[in-house]
């Protein structure tokens, strides 16, 4: 079963989502900051997890949920591998998920399987 997140945080809307370079997202990712970038984009969830999307909603690379940041280890394309490094380079607390879909239904549980 897939789930989609469509429903964002209220802090989204209080917040202007910043357009910026991709170089510059870690620093966005490390301050919990939304931002728009090229083929990337950070949001709060309706359970106020922060999470970066690579190439849209379906597929989420990183979240920090509860403090705690979570990246999956699905290998999608070489430019979303290097998303991914660009913005999980030395994050404290980083727990990998095998998979997507066990990724997709974390999320989509607030954080719970």
């Amino acid at each position: 079963m897939k789930f989609k997140l469509t429903k964002t945080f209220d802090i989204n809307k209080n917040k202007k989502t910043v357009k910026i370079s991709n170089k510059l997202a870690f620093d966005y990712v490390n301050k919990l900051i939304p931002f728009r970038a090229s083929n990337l984009f950070a949001e709060y969830d309706c359970y106020g997890s922060y999470i970066v999307y690579s190439y849209g909603y379906h597929f989420p690379i990183l979240a920090n949920v509860n403090g705690k940041w979570y990246k999956h280890l699905t290998k999608k394309s070489n430019t979303t591998s290097k998303h991914l490094n660009q913005i999980s380079v030395n994050l404290k607390n980083l727990t990998n998920i095998e998979n997507i879909s066990i990724f997709e239904t974390f999320l989509a549980n607030g954080g719970k399987i």
